[in-house]
This record gives C-alpha cells, structure tokens and sequence, in this order.
C-alpha cells in the first residue's frame, strides 16, 4: 500500500497560473468565445444607484421570453460509489424588460441524484409557468407569482424550491446584465424589487435598509464535507485512485487546509462516536470547525440524547467543543441544533434557493438570530459554484457549503476552451494543473473578488454547443 509521503498529490498552488496554462493550451483557442457578451439595450442604473435602494414600485418590469435547458454530465473520480456521474442541469433564460431592452442570463445545478427525474419534471413546469405569465412583473413579483402555482404540483417543497430557484438566478443574471450591474450591487439597489411589506413575517423591519447593508467579502471560507465512507487516513484505503488528488482526509487537509468540516454520520451513537474519534486523529493538529449531520437520524436517538451519549466519548472532548452544530435530516425536514444551549436555527438553501434564503437571512438579522447556515451542496466549478459563492457570501454568510471537488474532478467533461475561459475570466478562484482548471483552494478559503462582475458572478459561460439541449416533460 503506498504511503502517505510517497504518494503524488498536489498541494495548494503557490505562484502565478498563466505560465501554467498558456503552454498547455493551443495558442488558436480563442477563450473569448466563451467570454460574456454584452445585452441588447444596455440600461445603467448608475444614477440610480446614486440615489439609494429602489422602491419596489420603481424596480423594473420583466417579462421572460425564452427558456432553454441543457444537460452535462459530471463524472465521478470513484466510479463505485453511488454511480459512475452526476448528471448537471443549465438553464438559460431571455427576459425583456418594459423598456424593451433584452438579455440572457444563466444557471447551473446539479441534479440531486436521489430523484433526477422529478427534479427535471419541475424544472419544466417552473419554465412553463414563467413563460406563461403575460404580465410584466418585477423579478421578485414574477418570482412570487410562480411560487404559487409550483406549490399546487404534486412534488414536495424542496424540489419546487430547487427548480425555481435555478430559474430564478438565471432570471436576475440577465437583469443584472442588461443593468450592467453584480449581484451583489443589485440587491443592495433592490434591483428585483422585494417588497417587505409583502412578507408578513418582516413587519417592521427595514428590507430596504437592511438589504443597502449587504456588503460580500472577497474571500470566503469552504466547508469540506466528510462523506460517510471517506477514508480518514491511508491506513483506510484499499483501492487508491492515485489520480493526482487527495483522496484521504488526512490528504485533503495538507493540500487544502480547510478550517471547517461537515461529518456525516448515520445517527446511532455508538457508531458515530467510532466514526468522529477516527476523524479527531486527523482533525486535532490544527483549530477547526465542524458540523454533525445525522443523514439517517430519523432511525437513531433523539438529537439531545443522541449529542449526549457522544459528548460523553473519551478523546472527543476537543471535537465536541468544535461543534457548531447538529444538523438533522429527515425526510425534507432539516433541523440545525446548537449543542451549547439547544436552540434550533434556520438552515440557509443558499445553494438553490434565491429569494427564500434571502428572506431567511433578512429574518435573521429581524429576530437577532445568528444561527444561519448554509446547507452543504456540491456545486460544479463555472456557473453552479460561483454563482453558490456570490450568494453565500452577499448573505453574509461566512463559510459556503461544499463544493464537488471532493468527488468529481475540476470541470469534468468540459472542453478545454470552456475551462480556459473561466480561468481567465476568474483567476482568483481557479487554479490549472495536470491539464484541468480546478477550484483553487488555499487555507481553507476560496478567492472571489472577481465574482463581482455585471450579471450574477460570472463573466464566462459554458460551451453551449457541448451541451445537449433537452425537454424536461411535465405530468400536466
């Protein structure tokens, strides 16, 4: 079995990428072609933003013309674990405004693999309902519109709010940029027009103001999530990939220093605790942060009796006292406890949802609540992972949920020439070795000051004509 000294894995990159990529990538790709390009009818709102938040009976009217799907898919770095790929849904959506002024804006997810085709399912109805709406509206009126009739669909909330979610960011990307706008400066002007007063919950509270506070940091922590058979140290592993990438805990942390980790656990307390004091050995050396997800809690202990047969562990004092939370799934239901006093917080769906995570947030900071959490969620590097990272971090949020990196590698099947275009559209955030450009992680943290770009934080997008454009089928 190789060890851990002998064995080729990359480490955090030092140094600039280009020397790096110019000789690796023929010199007649032109990673323009990949680059964003500007909307038709071009409308700066910088007078505006001058001014202050938009009122909501100011923000502008939209109508969506056009709704395209497409699929890729992502493949698995271990191919006998759930699967051999992912499969990546893209959205692409042309809106008008009252002006007539028009663009493309776009989304990226993947697809959750416990139930693909339902997703897609409401994906399709989502397109269907946005486009039936003859009506200008704001973003976020169109966005309320739809939420209506997507709860009528026979599928549960967590799905719905996944298919408008995408629909909904790929909606304000092209609002952002026919306003020439980042995400970021276009909440804060209240660009999709959100209106307070049509939350009931936010009586009282200052949308407006609070929303001109919302200031993004240019770099953001990353949670790593532990899988529950992600081998801890080499002595766990009997088939290495050997793939040029860490593939043990113990690997991961000297390559990326991640500070904060999700543990996935199964919910029985004599095996969780078996589990986290293999994951302590590797963990202790350095301060950390980590996150108990009990994924099948709903056959184990309560999470108060649960937490205290595990707290009672020896040797896991300093894990316990790392503990930010007890995360407990059970069917759709999600519970974010506190170990230190019990009290339960809002789970933050900054990977899927738009405006529901926004709201979360604003109730947050409405209720003096500091206990929001952004759910873990693989995102693919490109579209998925910048636009989770942007949103992340406009929330105020300071650690995003996990990436897919852990278990797929960089941009997967993407040509090239696609990779080539996010690298230089956004080199603080990739990185380019053994021939992929990979989500560069150092110290735990991911770079994304170039995220603030006009649209919803990217100024490069995938090869369409890679992709295969589909019709996801509704049962109506």
């Amino acid at each position: 079995m190789p060890n851990l000294a002998a064995r080729a894995v990359l480490h955090r990159p030092r140094g600039p990428i280009y020397p790096l990529i110019l000789p690796a990538l023929s010199a007649k790709r032109k990673y323009n072609r990949y680059r964003r390009t500007a909307s038709i009818g071009i409308m700066p709102l910088a007078a505006v933003a001058d001014e202050g938040p938009v009122s909501p009976e100011d923000a502008p009217l939209l109508i969506v013309r056009n709704v395209r799907f497409h699929e890729r898919a992502l493949p698995f770095r271990r191919q006998d674990r759930g699967g051999e790929e992912a499969a990546q849904a893209f959205v692409r959506v042309r809106i008008q405004t009252e002006t007539g002024a028009e663009g493309w804006g776009q989304a990226a997810a993947l697809l959750p693999a416990a139930d693909p085709d339902g997703h897609r399912r409401c994906l399709g109805a989502a397109g269907r309902h946005y486009l039936d709406l003859d009506m200008p509206a704001t973003a976020f009126g169109a966005h309320s519109e739809i939420a209506g009739q997507l709860a009528a669909q026979p599928d549960n909330t967590d799905v719905a709010r996944f298919a408008q979610g995408l629909i909904d960011r790929a909606v304000i990307d092209a609002l952002c940029g026919i306003h020439e706008l980042p995400i970021a400066e276009a909440v804060r002007e209240n660009l999709p027009g959100m209106d307070g007063a049509a939350i009931p919950a936010l009586a009282g509270f200052d949308l407006a103001g609070w929303l001109g506070t919302l200031a993004p940091e240019e770099s953001i922590a990353l949670r790593h999530r532990i899988s529950a058979d992600a081998p801890a140290s080499a002595d766990a592993v009997t088939d290495w990939l050997d793939d040029g990438l860490p593939e043990t805990l113990e690997e991961v942390v000297a390559a990326y220093g991640y500070q904060h980790f999700t543990a996935e656990l199964g919910g029985d307390a004599e095996a969780d605790a078996a589990r986290l004091t293999e994951l302590a050995a590797v963990l202790e050396p350095q301060a950390y942060r980590v996150v108990l997800h009990r994924t099948d809690a709903a056959d184990g202990q309560p999470p108060a009796d649960w937490w205290e047969r595990v707290a009672r562990t020896p040797n896991l004092e300093r894990l316990c006292a790392s503990v930010v939370g007890i995360l407990d799934t059970a069917d759709t239901d999600a519970v974010f406890l506190s170990p230190a006093d019990g009290s339960t917080g809002t789970v933050c769906r900054a990977d899927a949802d738009l405006y529901p995570s926004l709201i979360d947030a604003a109730l947050s900071a409405h209720n003096g609540n500091a206990a929001l959490w952004a759910v873990d969620s693989p995102a693919a590097p490109g579209i998925a992972a910048q636009q989770q990272l942007a949103w992340t971090a406009l929330l105020g949020l300071q650690v995003a949920g996990c990436t897919a990196d852990a278990f797929a590698d960089g941009f997967g099947g993407a040509s090239p020439e696609e990779q080539e275009g996010f690298l230089l559209a956004h080199p603080d955030l990739y990185r380019f070795e053994e021939g992929a450009a990979r989500i560069r992680v150092q110290d735990g943290h991911a770079e994304i000051g170039s995220l603030a770009v006009p649209g919803f934080g990217c100024a490069a997008e995938p090869d369409w004509s890679s992709l295969t454009e589909v019709t996801y089928a509704t049962d109506e």
